[in-house]
């Protein structure tokens, strides 16, 4: 499973899988490019190691920003509108909002100094221009690094060609490669000039040179160098028009596929439906079959691991697979030629089957999350493809119908919506399909805080269920409708309602959608200040999540509970609950619930006079939101509000402001934990006390290199901060300070160590 973000640090960038060669002076003058710009974009041929050239920048350059460095795959998107989604991913927030993606991205990233790695983008050009131009014209302190072979061409922007390797990096690499094949090989005076020639045939690209390493467990050097000659000769595979180093690396790649067995080949070829990376039982259930042995795809998915047309990762389990995207080019384009485009409704139909029998509500739902986020990639190409094939619109409102609780589970709603949306304009007329998909797009739309929208959808789910005789449709869609009401502020006829899908859900007996129903009608009850009501419905509710092991329903349970109980006036009792709901909403990774607890925690210390932990869990509270990102949902506001006025009227504004900028200051990891009342260890990264400093963190490290006697702009170029920043900072200091030059700073400096903080330090050093 990939790390979360407390155990990834401050970025998301994974070590190499292999080592890192060469590129000193590509590495020297990328860096000095982007100290002077904000966009830089990698361009250059397939194969020619611009992402890991990227990567490997990016962790060189890391430390110096303080708000993290973010890599966004995107080889595997298609589709142009999913780029935002795939930052939203990299950045690991939710899509709770309703707004344009790409405004709530900016908004989230305006005050953050942080390093944005855009990898694989040139079949995204215009989607990933619009998104660099408006990220870089809201966020002044974000960068953006890109790899593409052309660039986006927006202003600003500063492109670097990645050239092949020089010969003698060209050979180390083949060497370093070749160790892993051939265990001991070295390059010697007997082979050096053969190894040489080599490299040069195949002009220093470091794919082409990998996939020939990787074939010296049958052939030697000599056999590699004759038999690739030979095979240059004959191939004329790729473009005429095509640059000759990019007709090289197909070549090489065509020379590598030729060299395989047509078993071998075969399954390259189907393997190519997948997108990002796949496990075994994926690929025996989609790949195996017509003229491919079941039991003999293990031993063919080792061999392609040792020709290096498929990478293995061995941290997940079970073991995942991928390819490069010119590997994975390549084998779509003999797929196509094979005609083999049922493999493509194969790959639908195994993950269709694997959402069907997923359990939403059951012991195992918080298992099955985890599982469709790691095969998201895979999802969406399966959504495309019933999105795009004639007849298959039906299915594919299925399928995202199917995954309504994911959607909102792991904070998907925009793509949810998007996909089920499309779905609804397909043309499909009145069905129990569609019905299903109306109360499900509605229900995202009303999570999002889109009333208008939700309560449209909804009602028409509602009479198309009820033309149809579809029970359990009919009971979401009303059972959601109430809903609205709730957030209309409407509680009677909220009530009304979620008592109507009550009694639907039972004749039903869909104990899904009465779990639900029962926790929304607590919560209306809470507003309607009948606790004891409330209290009784959770009882129930619970009853059915415990029947069923299920523990995202039961965390909503336990939260109301407290709402409840403190209600009831049992303040104790109530925190001691609140405090399980927020456990468990931590294990299950319930964004959307996170800051509700917290929230909840908030009103019942303030109301037993503990005005300081109220004012800080407040802002962990925000801080909490800001992780999503999304407002605090209206029907709360008052309770929130009411809880506010009562702690500034007892600290005073001043100690309101510090105790609650505490809590917003913390990290979402760090605002749970210190709600749990567990030890909050700030990372390195955080600045530590700092004595009477009267600088900002950015101030004093700006503040540190002035002393060193650095001029403005080559501070902006140690901090990758702009020139006009740096001067911005300098004014503050000097003003802050009461000094009038900049050796009085270095003299404050000199006399204040004590007050800079040690990640300052740390960063510049």
């Amino acid at each position: 499973m990939r790390a979360s973000r407390s155990e990834r640090g401050l970025h998301n960038v994974p070590a190499g899988i292999t080592s890192f060669v060469g590129r000193r002076q590509e590495l020297a003058e990328i860096k000095r490019l982007f100290s002077g710009s904000r966009l830089l974009t990698l361009t250059g041929m397939g194969g020619v190691g611009k992402t890991r050239l990227g990567l490997r920048v990016a962790i060189d350059i890391q430390r110096a920003f303080r708000d993290g460095v973010w890599l966004a795959e995107l080889a595997a998107l298609d589709d142009p509108a999913l780029v935002t989604h795939a930052m939203f991913d990299a950045l690991d927030l939710r899509d709770q909002s309703a707004r344009w993606l790409v405004a709530t991205l900016a908004e989230y990233l305006a005050p953050k100094h942080a390093l944005i790695v855009l990898d694989n983008v040139e079949h995204l050009l215009d989607a990933c221009a619009v998104l660099a131009d408006t990220l870089l014209r809201s966020c002044p302190e974000l960068r953006i690094l890109v790899t593409s072979r052309r660039p986006l061409g927006i202003s600003g922007e500063v492109s670097f060609t990645v050239p092949p390797l020089p010969s003698p990096e060209a050979v180390r690499l083949f060497a370093e490669r070749a160790v892993s094949v051939v265990p001991g090989f070295a390059v010697m005076a007997e082979n050096e000039a053969t190894v040489g020639q080599l490299c040069k045939q195949l002009e220093g690209i470091p794919l082409a040179i990998e996939l020939a390493a990787a074939r010296l467990n049958v052939l030697s050097v000599e056999q590699l160098l004759v038999r690739l000659q030979d095979r240059f000769a004959l191939l004329t595979t790729g473009s005429r028009t095509a640059l000759p180093r990019q007709q090289t690396l197909w070549r090489t790649i065509e020379w590598s596929y030729g060299l395989l067995s047509l078993d071998d080949q075969m399954l390259w070829q189907r393997l190519t439906v997948f997108s990002g990376s796949f496990d075994l039982e994926a690929i025996e259930h989609v790949c195996a079959g017509e003229l491919l042995a079941p039991e003999a795809v293990l031993d063919q998915v080792g061999r392609l691991v040792d020709q290096s047309i498929l990478v293995r990762d061995g941290s997940r389990n079970p073991v995942r697979y991928s390819m490069l995207e010119s590997i994975r080019q390549f084998g779509r384009g003999k797929l196509h030629e094979s005609g083999g485009a049922d493999f493509r409704r194969r790959h639908r139909d195994y993950y269709r089957q694997l959402v069907t029998a997923m359990q939403p509500f059951g012991a195992s739902q918080v298992q099955w999350f985890d599982r469709l986020s790691l095969e998201h990639s895979n999802l969406r190409t399966a959504l495309d493809y019933c999105l795009n094939e004639p007849g298959q619109a039906g299915a594919g409102m299925e399928l995202a119908s199917a995954l309504w609780l994911y959607w909102e589970t792991r904070g998907r709603l925009s793509e949810g919506r998007r996909w089920i949306e499309q779905f609804l304009r397909s043309g499909l007329g009145p069905s129990p399909a569609r019905a299903r998909a109306l109360w499900t797009a509605g229900y995202l739309a009303v999570v999002q805080g889109d009333v208008p929208a939700a309560q449209a959808l909804l009602q028409e789910s509602r009479d198309l269920s009820a033309a149809l005789g579809e029970g359990r449709s009919a009971a979401f869609s009303i059972h959601f409708l109430g809903r609205v009401l709730l957030f209309q502020g409407n509680l009677a006829g909220a009530a009304a309602l979620t008592e109507q899908a009550i009694g639907l859900h039972r004749q039903a007996g869909d104990e899904t959608g009465l779990g639900f129903a029962l926790v929304q009608l607590a919560i209306i009850r809470c507003f309607q200040r009948r606790a004891v009501d409330a209290i009784r419905l959770l009882d129930e509710s619970a009853d059915i999540s415990n029947r069923h092991g299920e523990r995202w329903n039961l965390s909503y349970v336990l939260w109301v509970l407290g709402f409840a109980t403190w209600l009831a006036g049992r303040a104790d009792d109530a925190a001691e609950l609140e405090l399980r709901a927020l456990r468990l909403k931590r294990d299950i990774d319930d964004r959307v619930g996170i800051p509700l607890c917290i929230e909840a925690m908030a009103w019942i210390a303030g109301s037993v006079e503990k005005q300081d932990h109220a004012a800080a869990l407040l802002g962990c509270a925000r801080s909490a939101l800001q992780a999503i990102p999304s407002p605090l949902p209206n029907p709360f506001r008052t309770y929130h509000d009411a809880c506010e006025a009562q702690a500034r009227a007892r600290l005073g504004d001043t100690a309101f402001s510090a105790a609650s900028g505490k809590g917003e200051s913390m990290s979402l990891q760090e605002a749970v934990s210190f709600a749990l009342e567990e030890k909050v260890i700030r990372p390195a990264r955080e600045t530590q006390p700092r004595g009477s400093s009267p600088l900002s963190r950015r101030e004093a490290e700006t503040a540190s290199l002035v002393a060193q006697g650095l001029s403005n702009k080559a501070v902006a170029a140690k901090l990758m901060i702009s020139e006009r920043t740096v001067d911005s900072h300098v004014l503050n200091i000097l003003n802050k300070l009461g000094i009038q030059s900049r050796t009085e700073i270095a003299s404050w400096v000199t006399r204040h160590q004590d007050s800079v903080p040690a990640s300052a330090l740390s960063r510049i050093r």
